[in-house]
């Protein structure tokens, strides 16, 4: 699916990564010139007089950068536990990542990975990180029956599938609702690519849109295996369009790492991979881009032995430019000679259609029947292994075994019923003959009982199948009722997400515009333009705003509302939330943070971004009805009482009086001329009760407004 952020890609990626390419080989290729192993003996010297852990973790970045293979993963382990003793979070996390990646095949240290990514302290990137350890964990098990047989791997997918169909449409939109549809995608993707595969990535990406991180582990993991997956099922516009993103986030990487004083980071390879991708795509590439890209290929083979053996052995951006240049006889050759080289196996299915397509061009009929065949025989061996999968099943299945127990029971009640009816006329007519004897009166008594008895059971008979029948109609209207009610839920829920995503993708294509046009401008008229470019920023903050008001009012409308509390400095988080609502802050506006003198340590214990949100809310009302004056912030801690207290003052309009309260319902707005939906304060006061907090109106208060807050730190 486009989306404006891919379309930002698509638009300025390519010119950018195809113009930039060459310069950062360059770059790339000087700094491979002295002997990797000269240069980590040098480094480990010098790690010895390191005067701290930061500058021992910059040290063996180096080190890492200039590793292969397990010591790659031994030096990431080496960072990880430098990190921990210096508190280095998102080190940590980034260390945890690369484990990940690099031990992609065995199944033992994935699990100790995931284990540590769990456990942790809760973030965004923490969330994001998890996931990706456990699409690494899952995606090993199943990539061969090394570690599970295939009917294992088939109840691993299993227990996946169930856990993803139970999880609420707002579930299934987090980074750990993403790695269980992306651990979905792979097997599919291993074991059956076709239609099902392709809806579960169109639906993979609607989630990622909305939750990855721009730069995230998550958004570059799927933008690889989602290209790889639409080339192995020849949709190679969808493997274009995701390429370009990809290429567009390996060149914001390059020029975040180079911040980092990473000067033996090495990426040729992965640049390689990305070109030659896109090469598959020629027939929806432009042809300078084709050009363009060959020429990146063939300058990364003459100064990368690894790129120039890949490029020897699977020659696939060679086939792909004959292909396009028209060279179908060289082509055919060339696919001939290496369609069964080990690195091509996997793009057997690819290649085989370039086969028939240029045996066709050239009217070389043996190659066409011998390629034919050849696609004849791949074509029954992927039938022969295809699995096909039906999820609805288990629910089938267990709706109907409720209904043929139900009538079951009733049909064991009739027999029963029968039985008993046979036994009693046996018994009367022993009793009879044994009275016949005695008295002919005894035995037409009990002759009248007899059939007295054998009527009413058979209407009782017939009642109790009236009874099931009904029972059973029952059944199935509940169950068609249920299944309504289910997709009437689910569209509603789908409604609200679509919608804000829809939105949220334009704003921030506006908002990224806006500063690239401003950067692109000389120094005099960016002056005249940044008030505009502030407006548009302040607009587009409004909107997100709207956004997550109406997300945040259905998550406590529906109970959803998650904690995960952590430790976290009081202060981080007050700015953490000033931070957010800066474009809605006028310059005539001065925004002031106070510590109370009696406050004690700031560090408390609660959910940081829940918390985070609550202030966001108040604060960001200040800035509203507060065009011009004062917005002053004291926060104090009482260790003591367990509490910690943040008060939010302004200078503004203020609240009338008898309205304290009703600020706090839904879609209330005192003054209707304003921006927002009336939900700020609402959602506010619903996470406050989830975290046992308080949020009052201090009435003592006339030169303005002033909320104050009240949470237990635990």
């Amino acid at each position: 699916m486009n989306t404006p952020l891919h379309d930002i890609y698509h638009r300025w990626s390519r010119p950018v990564s195809l113009l930039l390419a060459l310069t950062i080989v360059l770059g790339l290729y000087a700094k491979t010139n002295n002997n990797p192993n000269d240069t980590i003996t040098a480094l480990n010297q010098s790690l010895s007089r390191a005067s701290s852990p930061r500058d021992s973790v910059t040290i063996l970045y180096n080190i890492l950068d200039l590793s292969k293979g397990k010591e790659k993963i031994n030096t990431a382990q080496l960072i990880y536990n430098v990190a921990t003793r210096a508190s280095m979070q998102d080190t940590r996390l980034d260390m945890l990542v690369t484990m990940a990646r690099d031990a992609i095949g065995d199944s033992l240290t994935q699990a100790h990975i995931v284990y540590l990514a769990e456990n942790m302290p809760q973030s965004r990137k923490q969330q994001e990180v998890a996931a990706l350890t456990n699409i690494t964990f899952n995606t090993t098990l199943l990539k061969d029956t090394t570690y599970l047989s295939n009917n294992q791997q088939a109840n691993l997918l299993k227990y996946v599938f169930l856990e993803y169909n139970h999880m609420t449409p707002v579930q299934r939109y987090t980074p750990y609702g993403a790695s269980l549809l992306y651990t979905i995608c792979y097997y599919l993707y291993a074991k059956a690519p076709g239609a099902m595969l392709k809806d579960k990535l169109i639906e993979l990406e609607n989630i990622m849109d909305k939750i990855a991180t721009p730069n995230g582990p998550l958004i570059e993991t799927f933008l690889d295996f989602a290209a790889m997956a639409y080339a192995t099922m020849g949709d190679f516009k969808s493997t274009s369009r995701l390429a370009w993103s990809n290429l567009a986030l390996l060149d914001n990487k390059i020029a975040r790492l180079k911040t980092d004083s990473r000067p033996f980071l090495n990426l040729e390879y992965n640049y390689y991979t990305l070109y030659r991708r896109l090469m598959s795509t020629y027939k929806f590439l432009t042809p300078e881009e084709v050009e363009q890209i060959y020429l990146n290929i063939i300058y990364l083979a003459k100064h990368n032995a690894e790129v120039a053996h890949n490029l020897e052995t699977t020659a696939r951006p060679h086939i792909y430019y004959l292909m396009f240049k028209g060279k179908y006889r060289q082509a055919l050759e060339l696919i001939e000679k290496t369609f069964y080289e080990s690195s091509n196996l996997s793009r057997q299915y690819v290649l085989i259609k370039l086969w028939i397509d240029a045996a066709e061009h050239v009217g070389d009929i043996e190659h066409i029947i011998k390629a034919h065949r050849q696609y004849n025989a791949m074509l029954k061996h992927n039938l022969a292994k295809a699995e096909e999968a039906s999820l609805q099943e288990i629910q089938v299945m267990y709706d109907s075994n409720t209904l043929n127990t139900s009538i079951a029971n009733i049909e064991s009640d009739n027999r029963a019923i029968e039985e008993n009816t046979r036994q009693t006329q046996t018994y009367w007519t022993i009793i009879g003959g044994v009275a016949m004897v005695l008295t002919i009166i005894i035995m037409y008594i009990s002759y009248i009982r007899t059939r007295w008895l054998t009527t009413s059971l058979a209407h009782t008979n017939q009642e109790l199948k009236k009874e099931r029948d009904s029972l059973a109609e029952t059944h199935k209207a509940l169950i068609a009722a249920r299944e309504r009610a289910k997709i009437t839920d689910r569209k509603k829920t789908e409604f609200i997400h679509t919608i804000s995503h829809e939105i949220s993708q334009p704003t921030n294509a506006i908002i990224y515009s806006s500063q690239f046009i401003n950067e692109s401008i000389d120094g005099q008229r960016r002056k005249y333009l940044d008030k505009f470019i502030k407006i548009v920023e302040y607009n587009g903050y409004l909107l997100h705003s709207l956004i997550n008001d109406v997300l945040d009012s259905a998550e406590a409308e529906n109970n959803l509302i998650k904690l995960r509390i952590s430790e976290f400095p009081l202060r981080e988080a007050i700015d953490n939330a000033v931070y957010h609502i800066r474009p809605a802050l006028n310059d005539a506006t001065s925004l002031i943070i106070e510590q109370a003198p009696d406050s004690d340590e700031d560090n408390i214990k609660s959910d940081q971004r829940r918390f985070e949100q609550i202030l966001i809310n108040i604060i960001g009302n200040a800035a509203k009805f507060t065009p011009s004056g004062t917005i002053n912030i004291i926060y104090s801690v009482n260790k003591a009482a367990s509490t910690a207290t943040v008060s939010v003052s302004d200078t503004g309009c203020g609240i009338p009086p008898g309205n304290e309260k009703t600020i706090f319902e839904r879609f209330t707005k005192l003054n209707t001329s304003t921006q927002g939906l009336g939900l700020g304060l609402y959602v506010s006061a619903r996470i406050a009760d989830k975290l046992g907090a308080s949020i009052t109106v201090d009435t003592d208060y006339n030169d303005g407004a002033r909320f104050i807050i009240t949470i237990p730190i635990q």
